[in-house]
């Protein structure tokens, strides 16, 4: 099965382009929303304008991307997890501590 994907940073790159080409500013917003009457105010763009330009796909999966993004963040739980003392009469309270842990972090590293 083919899965057509948007690439969300083309389809960024043609509305600015068009917009800079035909002074069209039509669905550019600036960060609180509001229309811009200058193409270089603009942050964003309107959601009928997303869905109109650039389609109601998602855009595709990047494992490399999504890997270091939960490597960063698995990695140091993982650290702070390894540094708890296991050391409860009943393994239900040492998992307590370890999913305690994963919830606040900050909590568990300040009462190490």
């Amino acid at each position: 099965t083919v899965v057509a994907a948007v690439n969300f940073d083309q389809c960024l790159n043609n509305i600015v382009q068009n917009a800079n080409t035909t002074g069209d500013l039509n669905g550019l917003l600036d960060g609180n929303g509001n229309p811009v009457s200058n193409i270089s105010d603009a942050t964003s763009i309107s959601y009928s304008m997303c869905t109109s330009s650039c389609g109601t796909g998602q855009e595709a999966f990047q494992w490399s991307e999504f890997s270091q993004e939960f490597s960063a963040w698995l990695l140091p739980n993982l650290a702070l997890i390894s540094q708890l003392p296991f050391g409860a009469q009943y393994r239900l309270d040492n998992l307590m501590s370890a999913v305690l842990t994963i919830g606040s972090p900050t909590l568990a590293g300040y009462s190490l």
